[in-house]
């Protein structure tokens, strides 16, 4: 076959530094469109994109000439130089290290279309980590913990009735994730 072609849809979501909210109205309208400009010219076209004031979601079809680490990187890379430069009150604005991108099928993409419009509404209900552990627990079957350092994930081993860690690229890249005591009163 002489030519190659890829149709993979993403849904990536990631946060600010400490989930902090520096994301307003005012910057999230110049923001979101910064954004899908960064994913254009990565040939990695923006289908929606919104958040609130500490996150983000967009979904995107992924070029096939860039990984998603190489994409997410850019995006975030770009996005903070450019979020620096809007005043005073972003000179410390960073995104955090990890990020969660899960690939959906096109059946799915109206509904995600209109979930992601959403979001402020949603989040006045949800919190940033209870949907993040919804999403890891659909997507990978994974669960997952939230403690003082932030999000942790388990995969069930039942031979040995305990928590195990898991390292999954794709879905926790950059999260700190450590070993925790399932008989502990509390999360370490």
């Amino acid at each position: 076959m002489p030519q190659s072609l890829s149709s993979i849809l993403v849904h990536l979501i990631f946060s600010t530094k400490n989930r902090e909210p520096f994301l307003t109205p005012a910057i999230e309208s110049e923001l979101h469109p910064y954004i899908a400009k960064i994913l254009r010219e990565l040939k990695s076209p923006c289908l929606t994109l919104n958040g609130t004031s500490d996150h983000v979601h967009v979904l995107f079809a992924l070029s096939r000439v860039i990984t998603i680490a190489e994409l997410v990187e850019e995006v975030k890379t770009n996005s903070s130089k450019w979020i620096k430069t809007k005043g005073r009150e972003f000179k410390n604005f960073h995104w955090q290290r990890g990020y969660g991108a899960f690939s959906i099928g096109q059946s799915n993409v109206i509904s995600l279309k209109r979930y992601i419009q959403r979001q402020k509404q949603h989040h006045r209900r949800v919190t940033f980590q209870d949907e993040y552990r919804k999403f890891l627990n659909a997507y990978e079957g994974l669960l997952a913990a939230t403690g003082r350092q932030g999000i942790f994930l388990f995969r069930w081993n039942g031979r040995r009735r305990s928590f195990r860690r898991r390292n999954c690229h794709l879905v926790a890249n950059g999260f700190r994730l450590h070993n925790l005591n399932f008989a502990a009163t509390r999360w370490r």
